[in-house]
């Protein structure tokens, strides 16, 4: 077994090889961050992505989604931030009891959502909750869940069938993002980007002028997501002029030959949505040394064929020194990480 962290501790900050030895996915946290004092806010970006906004919603996650939901226009309780670290993004802390069955979340106190309504207890519970239904890729995670509790409106308490040391990184997952009595269908979130506008299926984010996490993340002033089936089309796009990023096919004609242009190789690896077939249990899975390969083929969307994703971007464009892999453009995050200069 993968020795696992003291369950009653509690649980802040955890460091990356707090996370592979607490029974992770050893090969998901391939990224690393990159001094405040380097970054500066300003401009736009534009970002060609395979696939066309459908709605929030809570159904499976493509990257147009995550790249729209979690990554700019609502938060998630905990986040994989570029260096490795799972910390708080709306949780202000949490804490185990009863050997890690029993968890206690602190959120943070000013958090506030796109129409002024502080984030509350009761809101994060709602949102959780709505994973209960069976049209929810995190199903399984929420069938693990005994109750959420709300105990006041800055703390709930999150009770679980069985143990598990790795609740906080599943907390993560870019589908259990938090809304108003969650309500994500409103596109109203806390994240630092709400929406604009919609131009000819084209979403148009901007960015919030006050967040609690200025200075941290979100340096551009608007964000626009352009649907681009293919990735000739994204290159063209790119070549032109007219996107600033986008991942590409590895086998797309070319990509390297653009000017102006950097090609940045992403290693493929499965997301933190897992889901495992009846009769096998996560936990179990987790400890074993090949958990990396066993939940691959768990995972309905992986591909392990090309096995790695190349984004393409503008040479002005900068970002830290190893982008994170949980999935194309620095995790979907790129629009709260990266920056001009």
């Amino acid at each position: 077994m993968i020795p696992r962290r003291r369950p009653d501790a509690p649980l802040q900050r955890i460091s990356r090889r707090g996370l592979i030895t607490s029974g992770v996915l050893a090969g998901v946290l391939a990224a690393s961050g990159v001094a405040v004092h380097a970054q500066r806010r300003g401009g736009h970006l534009r970002l060609a992505l395979p696939g066309a906004f459908g709605g929030w919603g809570i159904a499976r996650q493509d990257l147009f989604a995550r790249v729209a939901g979690s990554g700019t226009v609502f938060e998630t309780l905990t986040e994989i931030t570029a260096s490795g670290e799972l910390v708080g993004e709306l949780a202000q802390g949490w804490q185990a009891q009863a050997a890690g069955a029993v968890w206690t979340i602190a959120l943070r106190p000013d958090a506030r959502f796109h129409d002024g309504n502080p984030v509350t207890a009761e809101d994060v519970a709602a949102s959780l909750l709505r994973h209960r239904d069976a049209g929810s890729p995190c199903r399984w995670l929420l069938d693990a869940i005994d109750a959420v509790q709300v105990l006041d409106a800055g703390h709930l308490r999150i009770v679980l069938a069985a143990p598990d040391a790795d609740l906080p990184l599943l907390l993560a997952d870019p589908h259990l993002m938090i809304a108003p009595q969650g309500r994500v269908e409103t596109g109203i979130g806390s994240g630092m980007y709400r929406v604009q506008d919609m131009q000819g299926g084209a979403l148009v984010l901007t960015r919030l002028a006050r967040h609690p996490r200025d200075g941290q993340a979100g340096w551009f002033e608007t964000v626009t997501l352009l649907p681009v089936a293919t990735a000739q089309e994204r290159l063209a796009l790119l070549a032109r002029g007219r996107a600033d990023a986008a991942p590409v096919d590895a086998h797309a004609s070319g990509p390297g030959d653009l000017p102006g242009l950097v090609a940045l190789d992403i290693a493929a690896s499965t997301s933190l949505l897992l889901s495992p077939p009846a009769g096998d249990d996560l936990a179990d899975i987790l400890s074993r040394p090949d958990r990396g390969a066993v939940l691959a083929a768990f995972e309905p969307t992986y591909t392990p064929d090309p096995a790695r994703f190349p984004s393409l971007h503008a040479a002005a464009l900068r970002h830290g020194p190893v982008i994170g892999n949980l999935a194309p453009l620095d995790s979907g995050r790129i629009a709260q990480r990266w920056w001009w200069g």
